[in-house]
């Protein structure tokens, strides 16, 4: 009976460890599932805060469009109108437009400033020039004096007759 016993003992350890260690297993696999279900939370959560956050940009721009729309709209509006009278106003004149002539006088224009001797014009500036910085100032002066006080006399008497 005593080695009954000890096969009976046996069986108990090996079930006392098997117990043991599914009790680890389900402690382990429980912490897993707590981690699992703080981490789902999180998740919860953080969408949560995106929903709100995506809510709140299209109510956004819901507001945004319903003011901006009517402004855009006028506006588009009045352009196309200016548009519109400028080409009312400017039709009538472009028609009235004769591009041969247009294009006969610019043709004028540049024969004529084709003609033009630049080198002339240069020489007759620099003459110019030239006699302008022979004139003697202080001779000039003298003879605007001398003809002053030639005049005198004759303004006196255009003063005593008639003015």
């Amino acid at each position: 009976m005593s080695e009954n016993y000890q096969m009976d003992a046996k069986p108990d350890v090996a079930e006392a460890d098997i117990r043991r260690a599914y009790r680890e297993q389900i402690d382990t696999e429980l912490e897993k599932d707590s981690l699992m279900i703080d981490l789902m939370k999180k998740q919860i959560r953080m969408s949560h805060v995106l929903s709100a956050i995506m809510g709140g940009v299209l109510v956004l721009m819901i507001i945004l469009s319903i003011v901006l729309v009517p402004k855009v709209t006028v506006a588009l509006t009045e352009t196309s109108k200016a548009i519109s009278t400028v080409n009312e106003s400017l039709a009538p004149k472009l028609e009235e437009l004769d591009m041969v002539e247009v294009n006969k006088a610019i043709k004028t224009l540049e024969g004529a400033v084709g003609a033009l001797d630049v080198a002339a014009l240069n020489d007759g500036v620099t003459d110019l020039t030239d006699a302008i910085s022979k004139i003697d100032i202080n001779s000039l002066n003298k003879a605007v004096d001398n003809l002053n006080v030639a005049v005198q006399p004759l303004v006196k008497l255009v003063e005593v007759f008639g003015g």
